[in-house]
Protein backbone atom coordinates (compact mmCIF):
# COMPACT_ATOMS: atom_id res chain seq x y z
CA UNK A 1 0.00 0.00 0.00
CA UNK A 2 2.65 2.49 -0.28
CA UNK A 3 2.16 3.45 -3.53
CA UNK A 4 1.48 7.33 -4.21
CA UNK A 5 -1.47 8.89 -5.28
CA UNK A 6 -1.57 9.85 -8.99
CA UNK A 7 -2.97 13.54 -7.42
CA UNK A 8 0.08 13.75 -5.36
CA UNK A 9 -0.05 17.29 -4.37
CA UNK A 10 1.72 17.26 -0.77
CA UNK A 11 4.78 19.55 -0.36
CA UNK A 12 6.13 17.39 2.76
CA UNK A 13 7.20 14.06 1.94
CA UNK A 14 5.23 11.33 4.12
CA UNK A 15 7.63 8.78 5.76
CA UNK A 16 6.51 5.17 5.73
CA UNK A 17 5.40 4.11 8.92
CA UNK A 18 3.59 1.12 7.95
CA UNK A 19 2.40 -0.26 11.30
CA UNK A 20 -0.97 -1.74 12.97
CA UNK A 21 -2.60 0.84 14.79
CA UNK A 22 -5.86 1.54 17.38
CA UNK A 23 -7.90 4.61 16.25
CA UNK A 24 -10.72 5.79 18.36
CA UNK A 25 -12.97 8.08 16.14
CA UNK A 26 -15.14 10.80 17.41
CA UNK A 27 -14.85 10.35 21.23
CA UNK A 28 -16.21 6.41 20.90
CA UNK A 29 -15.74 4.56 24.00
CA UNK A 30 -13.83 1.63 21.38
CA UNK A 31 -10.90 1.73 19.37
CA UNK A 32 -10.71 0.27 15.76
CA UNK A 33 -7.99 -1.62 14.74
CA UNK A 34 -6.54 0.18 11.52
CA UNK A 35 -2.90 0.77 9.73
CA UNK A 36 -0.75 3.58 9.70
CA UNK A 37 0.80 3.98 5.85
CA UNK A 38 2.88 6.96 6.11
CA UNK A 39 2.73 10.10 8.35
CA UNK A 40 4.39 13.76 8.38
CA UNK A 41 3.61 16.81 10.39
CA UNK A 42 0.65 17.42 8.64
CA UNK A 43 -1.07 14.53 7.87
CA UNK A 44 -1.40 10.68 7.06
CA UNK A 45 -2.54 7.65 5.13
CA UNK A 46 -4.49 5.59 6.98
CA UNK A 47 -6.21 2.28 6.43
CA UNK A 48 -9.92 1.64 7.93
CA UNK A 49 -12.37 -1.27 7.44
CA UNK A 50 -14.97 1.91 7.53
CA UNK A 51 -15.20 4.91 5.01
CA UNK A 52 -14.86 8.02 6.48
CA UNK A 53 -16.60 11.23 5.27
CA UNK A 54 -14.69 12.92 3.20
CA UNK A 55 -14.64 16.55 3.37
CA UNK A 56 -15.78 16.67 7.01
CA UNK A 57 -13.98 17.59 10.32
CA UNK A 58 -13.19 14.31 12.82
CA UNK A 59 -11.61 13.54 15.59
CA UNK A 60 -9.17 10.57 16.34
CA UNK A 61 -6.80 8.93 19.04
CA UNK A 62 -4.47 6.89 16.88
CA UNK A 63 -2.03 4.58 18.92
CA UNK A 64 0.42 2.26 17.44
CA UNK A 65 3.86 1.14 19.45
CA UNK A 66 4.97 3.90 22.18
CA UNK A 67 3.28 6.63 20.06
CA UNK A 68 -0.01 7.88 20.68
CA UNK A 69 -1.44 11.29 19.75
CA UNK A 70 -4.82 12.86 19.57
CA UNK A 71 -5.82 15.34 16.35
CA UNK A 72 -9.03 16.59 14.45
CA UNK A 73 -8.46 15.66 10.93
CA UNK A 74 -10.31 16.50 7.36
CA UNK A 75 -10.26 13.40 4.91
CA UNK A 76 -9.31 14.86 1.35
CA UNK A 77 -9.82 11.50 -0.50
CA UNK A 78 -10.84 7.95 0.44
CA UNK A 79 -10.34 4.84 -1.66
CA UNK A 80 -12.08 1.32 -1.43
CA UNK A 81 -9.18 -1.68 -2.44
CA UNK A 82 -9.98 -5.47 -1.27
CA UNK A 83 -12.76 -4.30 1.05
CA UNK A 84 -10.71 -1.90 3.09
CA UNK A 85 -10.97 1.92 2.93
CA UNK A 86 -7.63 3.91 2.54
CA UNK A 87 -7.63 7.37 3.60
CA UNK A 88 -5.69 11.00 2.91
CA UNK A 89 -6.17 12.65 6.07
CA UNK A 90 -4.69 16.37 7.05
CA UNK A 91 -4.34 17.16 10.51
CA UNK A 92 -6.93 20.33 10.87
CA UNK A 93 -6.16 20.39 14.83
CA UNK A 94 -3.20 19.09 16.26
CA UNK A 95 -1.01 19.96 19.62
CA UNK A 96 2.04 21.66 19.81
CA UNK A 97 3.47 18.47 22.22
CA UNK A 98 1.82 15.56 19.86
CA UNK A 99 3.85 17.49 16.80
CA UNK A 100 6.88 17.36 18.45
CA UNK A 101 6.32 13.22 19.11
CA UNK A 102 4.93 12.79 15.44
CA UNK A 103 8.38 14.52 14.92
CA UNK A 104 10.88 12.14 17.11
CA UNK A 105 9.15 9.26 16.39
CA UNK A 106 9.67 9.83 12.22
CA UNK A 107 13.44 10.98 13.28
CA UNK A 108 13.68 7.60 15.36
CA UNK A 109 12.09 5.18 12.92
CA UNK A 110 12.34 6.57 10.17
CA UNK A 111 15.45 7.58 9.72
CA UNK A 112 16.90 5.90 6.37
CA UNK A 113 13.71 7.50 4.70
CA UNK A 114 15.12 10.97 5.89
CA UNK A 115 18.67 10.40 5.03
CA UNK A 116 18.08 9.28 1.53
CA UNK A 117 15.06 12.24 1.03
CA UNK A 118 17.75 15.17 2.03
CA UNK A 119 20.80 13.72 1.17
CA UNK A 120 19.94 11.43 -2.34
CA UNK A 121 22.79 9.16 -3.09
CA UNK A 122 24.78 10.24 -5.90
CA UNK A 123 24.94 7.78 -8.86
CA UNK A 124 27.68 5.54 -9.02
CA UNK A 125 28.74 6.72 -5.18
CA UNK A 126 28.87 3.90 -2.87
Amino acid sequence: MGETMDNERRRLPRWGVRRPAMVRLNEEWYFNNCYVDDMNLKGMRIILSQALSQEQAAKMAISFGEMSFEVEVLVPWVKESQGRYIHGVTFSRIKDADKDRIYQYIFNNCFDQLKDQWWPKKEGAQ
